[in-house]
């Protein structure tokens, strides 16, 4: 083999060692992200609570809608059963 396909050789196994570097390290930050949630518990009691939170804010929206839906609806006139 010629120096060029050792420096082509080099090259490779030297990118292939920076891959294998920056996974480990994203392994090792995701790894250390979900011990934190896991050992708090905090964020998934706070999303629990601000899901239902949540849900009763749309079920009250929807109640509402339904009552504007109801107060805004004309109601049958004289004039339009004569006219039909």
């Amino acid at each position: 083999m010629n120096a060029a396909a050792w420096i082509s050789l080099a090259s490779l196994g030297g990118f292939i060692l920076l891959q294998t570097t920056v996974i480990a390290f994203a392994m090792g930050r995701l790894f250390q992200r979900v011990s934190t949630v896991e050992k708090g518990h905090d964020g998934v009691a706070a999303m629990s609570s601000d899901m239902a939170a949540m849900k009763s804010d749309i079920r009250h929206m929807t109640r509402s809608i339904d009552e504007l839906k109801a107060a805004l609806t004309p109601a049958p006139s004289s004039r339009r059963r004569s006219a039909g």
